[in-house]
């Protein structure tokens, strides 16, 4: 069942104050976790401030824009030591999505202490579980004004300390069985999370990474002779003709090699547009097949252009 986020989507979507939200396509996000840095520990205590802010100050060096820049462990050294923890929602591109969904794995053993926890970015409401944050816990989160949008965008942060060695384990909702996105369509569409990251707390104790999918960009050509790097779908949402494995750079130019109809009047074959232009053809972009053959226009045995046929 994923009814959690839905449900409380269902309740605020309808407040959002823009009109047209981006129906962006949002499979194939992660949830990264990210601990603060040395560096990033060192501004905020001497700024101070609350986290999300602190992630989006340009001047602080918390931030992350690639998934190589990943913190997953920090020391357990006790309650002097206030450790700063987000959870990242990434894709290969930005997007736009209005709410999230995630739990704590049942097999974190919490040493770690949570003292203070919410979500960043726009007005939002949240719905957890009777016991979050903390083992077999969940939380679902809707917009009730923006959407969120970008790209290693912080959703949700979690302030405590530890000091015995855990593991901090992203996980799914365990009232929905879902960790993921919902976008702003009204119904809203849900997109699971392909990775859920964990951190490493104390010695002897690993988090993980996780990255976004990057998807193969080939070459995507239009009708008006232009080359555009696209994955597969986009470039026929487009209207273009994929070429997988080719690039806009390469030379010969992939786009004068596409194979489409040459008409030469009612005869139909298949050939390059330069092929098809020595013959005197007219060269259909659109079609790849001559069957059933474009270049006769058909016609109804009871009309006039059927008749004249008879006498061609």
């Amino acid at each position: 069942m994923r009814i959690h986020l839905l449900l409380l989507l269902a309740c605020v979507l309808g407040l959002l104050t823009t009109a047209n939200a981006d129906p962006d396509n949002l499979e194939g996000g992660v949830l990264i976790t990210h601990a603060a840095s040395p560096d990033c520990l060192e501004w905020i205590g001497y700024y101070g401030g609350d986290p999300c802010a602190a992630w989006e100050d340009g001047t602080a060096p918390c931030a992350i824009e690639v998934c190589e820049e990943q913190v997953n462990w920090i020391p357990a050294d006790g309650a002097l030591n206030m450790q700063h923890i987000w959870v990242v929602a990434a894709w290969y591109e930005e997007k736009l999505w209005c709410g999230f969904e995630f739990g704590i794995s049942p097999s974190f053993n919490e040493q770690f202490y949570f003292v203070q926890w919410g979500s960043c970015g726009p007005d939002h409401l949240e719905l957890p579980t009777g016991e979050w944050p903390g083992a077999g816990e969940g939380v679902a989160v809707a917009s009730i004004a923006e959407p969120w949008e970008g790209n290693f965008y912080p959703i949700y942060y979690f302030l405590g300390y530890s000091y015995e060695p855990s593991l901090l384990e992203l996980d799914v909702d365990p009232i929905t069985d879902f960790a993921g996105f919902a976008n702003c369509d009204m119904p809203s569409i849900l997109s699971d999370a392909e990775c859920l990251g964990a951190i490493g707390i104390g010695e002897g104790m690993e988090g993980y990474d996780c990255c976004p999918f990057t998807p193969e960009l080939w070459a995507c050509c239009f009708a008006d002779w232009s080359c555009v790097m696209l994955m597969e779908q986009d470039c026929i949402a487009a209207g273009g003709a994929w070429v997988e494995g080719a690039s806009c750079d390469d030379v010969p130019d992939p786009c004068s090699g596409l194979i489409r109809a040459c008409c030469v009047g009612a005869q139909c074959t298949l050939q390059t547009s330069g092929d098809c232009y020595d013959l005197g053809g007219d060269w259909l972009f659109y079609i790849d097949t001559c069957d059933p053959n474009p270049c006769v226009t058909p016609t109804r045995e009871d009309t006039w252009g059927s008749i004249k046929a008879l006498y061609r």
